[in-house]
């Protein structure tokens, strides 16, 4: 499939944050790279945080995560007819530990936690989930989990999130250039803020559906989360 026209390529997105703060190519990838890895961790956008499953095993009391495993979006559940199936609550490991040193007790987890496996530099670190009480059958969840998003590795990349945040991407860039020269309140600190909160509108609207023709922007600007967005009224 080809990738829209309207999609900007990493070669691109250089290119233009290059053109607006005469800075070096070199020097306008390193800012890019420095911002899009703060954009994806910014919020639990949809797409790095897909839907997956994990197998738990009869008996066992663990099971690895991904490679590019990141953190817990949401918990895990057992599927269901209707989408309710029981969740699995996140807890601390020590309360999981402090457990299974006094009881054995096995069947459908009810609790879990993260725990991080041995660093090995190699391969970067890895996580595992611990279950409790112990599964005593073979079954498989629904989770959705952050992945770790790879950075743009060559020209022809495309950032994740695609076309929507492109602004916001090179606002961002240029706001880490103003830092960068100690220009903390710069424009493009004030611009970003404004891309980023129409960066989150399109990802709410990606989430409940929610059509143009359902909403309009009026004015006045009002203050979301700390950004400047436009106020939506329902009509």
């Amino acid at each position: 499939m080809t990738e829209p026209t309207s999609s900007m390529t990493r070669l691109q997105l250089v290119t233009e944050i290059s053109r607006q703060c005469k800075a070096t190519v070199a020097d306008s990838l390193s800012n890019l790279q420095l911002y899009y890895r703060d954009f994806l961790y910014s919020w639990p956008w949809g797409f790095v945080c897909p839907s997956a499953t994990i197998a738990i095993v009869a008996s066992t009391a663990t099971s690895d995560l991904p490679d590019d495993f990141a953190e817990i979006v949401e918990w895990p559940s057992f599927p269901s007819v209707d989408g309710n199936g029981p969740i699995v609550e996140q807890v601390d490991l020590k309360r999981i530990l402090d457990r299974r040193a006094y009881s054995s007790e096995t069947g459908p987890p009810r609790r879990f936690a993260l725990e991080a496996k041995t660093f090995v530099p190699a391969t970067g670190q890895r996580y595992t989930i611990r279950w409790d009480p112990t599964p005593n059958a073979n079954k498989t969840l629904l989770y959705r989990y952050r992945i770790i998003q790879p950075l743009l590795a060559n020209d022809t990349d495309y950032p994740a999130g695609g076309p929507p945040h492109n602004l916001t991407l090179i606002e961002g860039a240029l706001a880490q250039w103003e830092s960068s020269t100690g220009n903390v309140a710069g424009v493009h600190h004030n611009l970003h803020d404004i891309a980023w909160a129409k960066s989150l509108a399109f990802e709410k609207r990606l989430r409940t559906g929610i059509t143009l023709g359902t909403l309009i922007a009026t004015p006045p600007l009002t203050t979301y989360s700390g950004f400047q967005v436009g106020a939506v009224t329902e009509v």
